[in-house]
């Protein structure tokens, strides 16, 4: 018998932060700036007009770490993180006392579909492809979103994780209800086996915990780029704009994918191609308040004051010089262009 999504998590917490994690963790610099409220609002309304000063953050299936790093990312913000896994927000726990943010975030065990109230921004990282019923959340996320409130996705894609699924029914006619149990059926498998290339280059695999998430998972619900567009159409939610990493592809395949019309159509082109490389992710508003961005002036990203040095920007999949003390005016277009998609730079 299966366990429940509760019963996983109590049992592998995810994901695995060890007391050595801790020691030696570090939130990494260049992804706080995409992980800030100002920098999802304004990626999806064009300016930070209109942003609140103080937001309220709901980080949905916070599970062992991702609320401090939401923290991090938006220091001023009053912070709720919900789970349904006792050892994962224990763990949380630990970790919000050793970076001394104990006060700065509210943790509750809660259904996400319990929760309400209002939110200036929800962050559901992994989260909504794990109900029953998909459809359901995004109508209670929806529920829960100020008018001009944002949210940061992160769903399945069903072409990208075929190959998982495919996998986890190998698995479980082996009645491999367990990593333990996993492993040592991927170790019988002879060299060279797909399933065990696969399974060693899927970095969750590194650990039980991830083991579990990525292969035990009672629940899982993936979404193609127009199921997923037809699930926000439903829940009067709409495209913000794309969190996806850089995708590689010739020029002229490009511009033949551009000519398919909305982001979705183009992105179920590119997931179907297997050219994704990762799961969905990207930033939505609620239908019916955007409004035209007015002109605003470009200023560096506030949790980068004094940084000078290149960061990594995953978006851009390539290193970016950022000189804070430097004026923008000094840097050519192409370099301003990179700069705001890396959201190192904001339109007040």
């Amino acid at each position: 018998m299966s366990l429940t999504v509760e019963e996983l998590y109590n049992k592998w917490p995810y994901p695995k932060v060890s007391f050595l994690d801790l020691c030696f963790a570090k939130v990494d610099q260049a992804e706080l700036p995409l992980l800030s409220y100002e920098s999802c609002y304004e990626g999806t309304y064009g300016s930070l007009a209109g942003a609140v000063k103080k937001p309220r953050i709901l980080v949905v299936g916070c599970g062992t770490f991702e609320a401090v790093a939401v923290q991090k990312a938006n220091p001023s913000a009053e912070i709720f993180a919900i789970d349904l896994s006792d050892s994962s927000l224990n763990q949380l726990k630990r970790t919000l006392k050793i970076f001394r943010l104990t006060d700065r975030v509210n943790i509750q065990k809660k259904d996400f579909l319990s929760v309400d109230g209002k939110f200036d921004y929800i962050i559901a990282t992994g989260v909504l492809h794990h109900f029953e019923n998909p459809q359901t959340a995004f109508n209670h996320l929806a529920s829960l979103l100020e008018d001009k409130g944002v949210a940061r996705i992160m769903v399945y894609s069903a072409f990208g994780r075929s190959f998982i699924y495919e996998m986890k029914k190998y698995f479980s006619l082996l009645g491999a209800d367990a990593p333990k149990k996993i492993k040592k059926i991927v170790e019988l498998l002879p060299a060279g086996h797909p399933y065990k290339i696969y399974f060693y280059l899927y970095s969750d695999t590194k650990n039980d915990s991830g083991i579990a998430d990525g292969f035990l998972h009672p629940v899982d619900n993936p979404f193609t780029a127009l199921s997923l567009e037809k699930a926000l159409e439903q829940a009067g939610l709409e495209f913000g704009f794309s969190l996806q990493s850089h995708i590689d592809m010739p020029e002229n395949l490009k511009a033949k994918i551009a000519e398919q019309g909305t982001y979705w159509r183009q992105m179920q082109i590119i997931d179907a191609l297997s050219l994704l490389r990762e799961n969905f992710r990207f930033v939505l508003r609620k239908k019916g308040f955007l409004e035209s961005a007015q002109p605003g002036k470009m200023i560096w990203h506030p949790l980068l004051k004094g940084v000078k040095k290149n960061l990594y920007s995953r978006i851009l999949g390539k290193s970016i010089y950022v000189n804070t003390h430097l004026d923008l005016k000094g840097f050519t277009d192409a370099e301003i262009f990179a700069l705001q998609k890396a959201k190192f730079i904001l339109k007040e």
